[in-house]
């Protein structure tokens, strides 16, 4: 038999402790819904609820499973897969545990319990509908999920899996999005839930959950950037607040290019330290008027001596002639060998250099003319077809919403700019390097197409 030491009263955060009540059968409720901030330990304390949980059926002898869903199953792998392997390992119990990634699963040798893990998108988590004896399921970052249907449908069967006489339990989590029209915050206020907000000020247990270094950090950027610190830390969301960058629409068929779709890119470059020269792609449909992002590239993640200019060109170039690239615009900071190399090698396709500096252009109109300068303008023309729900992703567009939620702009004697990017750098720890190169993007497509 496992043996191990757990108090509920002492190794988890109080506001937490209803989780364990639950499955000590000290409350009735079956769904719990935590929200928060980051750092606010949620997800590791609903993690060790469901281990917990799945020890105390074995003792009884009962093999009790459970399936926790993100929205991508490439989230889950540095997400909530790797949290599970994490807390066995503290819990001194990596010898009676197991997992693998292909399917991705974790089971109790002892019983051959199970904890399952699906991508809600492209419908993979339908698989999770035959799992049975069912006592935990387990909805991780579900702001992310396209819509509250994500959770309804997959609920609908599987109700139906739990094990005799017992109540599946449900975990919902999320950080509250910027955006408080957000669909999560309607589902969150009609949901019958036992609802709990937690933030890094909440650790009580006296095991400093959080070390000094970490606490530093975050104390620096309160002091630096309350806004940010308030709405990332604490996960207070501003009143009536309108998020300039809404993610962009997730496709939900695969990507089909036609004679309709002409095929552009940005490209934001770097010539040293960790900068990276990162490549956007997207295609522009003329009877849809949809923007579709296809993907992003990275080239050198960290610049070395010896990845010279021309062999960035080259590579450049290569993709573009690839993906049969109409235009290109290139940041030319950092970027005129590349301006150089496509221009010549390319045969035919149209490069332009874009200086984020420079004056607005000519044609732009409305609150666009009102920008301070050529980076305010892309970066508003971006915003505007977010906010239409024009831009529509068939990739990997994480990285992309992290460092779009990032940024914002400021209105200062009637112009409007970009918060500048030393701000955006110390809130995500890097260049913005992928919202940079989308920018420059669909700025490519104002100028040849709208």
């Amino acid at each position: 038999m496992t043996v191990v030491t757990f108090d509920s009263k002492k190794n988890v955060i109080s506001k937490h402790k209803p989780l364990f009540d639950r499955i000590a059968n000290k409350i009735d409720e079956d769904t719990f819904i935590l929200s928060g901030g980051r750092s606010s330990f949620k997800s590791y304390d609903i993690t060790l609820a469901i281990l917990i949980d799945t020890l105390i059926h074995a003792e009884k002898g009962i093999v009790a499973n459970s399936v926790v869903f993100m929205n991508k199953q490439e989230d889950l792998r540095d997400g909530a897969f790797k949290l599970f392997k994490n807390v066995i390992i503290n819990l001194g119990m990596e010898a009676v545990f197991t997992w693998r990634d292909k399917p991705m699963h974790i089971k109790y040798l002892p019983n051959g319990a199970e904890i399952k893990f699906y991508g809600l998108n492209m419908q993979q988590g339908k698989k999770g509908n035959a799992i049975p004896n069912l006592i935990w399921k387990w909805y991780e970052e579900c702001d992310q999920f396209a819509s509250s249907e994500s959770i309804k449908s997959t609920d609908d069967t599987l109700l139906r899996n739990g094990i005799k006489g017992e109540r599946i339990k449900t975990a919902i989590s999320y950080n509250p999005p910027k955006n408080n029209h957000h669909w999560i915050f309607e589902y969150v206020k009609n949901k019958k839930a036992l609802k709990i907000h937690t933030t890094y000020l909440d650790d009580d247990t006296g095991l400093k959950i959080l070390n000094d270094q970490q606490l530093e950090e975050i104390e620096s950027m309160k002091e630096k950037d309350y806004a940010w610190y308030s709405w990332n830390y604490l996960g207070i969301v501003p009143a009536n607040a309108e998020v300039d960058f809404p993610s962009p629409v997730v496709a939900t068929e695969k990507l089909e290019l036609t004679e309709h779709d002409y095929i552009f890119a940005g490209i934001d470059s770097a010539t040293k330290g960790k900068d990276s020269t990162m490549l956007c792609l997207m295609a522009y449909n003329t009877e849809t008027y949809t923007f579709k992002l296809i993907g992003f590239q990275t080239f050198d993640d960290e610049w070395i001596d010896g990845y010279t200019s021309y062999k960035v060109g080259a590579d450049v170039t290569a993709v573009l002639m690839q993906a049969n690239v109409n235009s290109v615009y290139v940041d030319p900071a950092h970027g005129q060998h590349i301006i150089d190399y496509v221009a010549t090698h390319s045969d035919g396709i149209t490069v332009g250099s874009i200086d984020f500096g420079s004056s607005v252009s000519d044609k732009a109109k409305g609150k666009t003319a009102l920008a301070l300068n050529k980076r305010a303008e892309m970066y508003l023309n971006a915003s505007e077809q977010l906010r239409n729900r024009k831009v529509v992703s068939y990739c990997e567009s994480n990285e992309l919403n992290r460092e779009l939620d990032a940024t914002e702009f400021i209105t200062d004697a009637r112009k409007i700019k970009v918060i500048p990017k030393d701000v955006i750098k110390s809130r995500i720890g890097k260049s913005p390097d992928y919202a940079d190169s989308f920018v420059l993007c669909i700025q490519a497509i104002y100028d040849f197409m709208l």
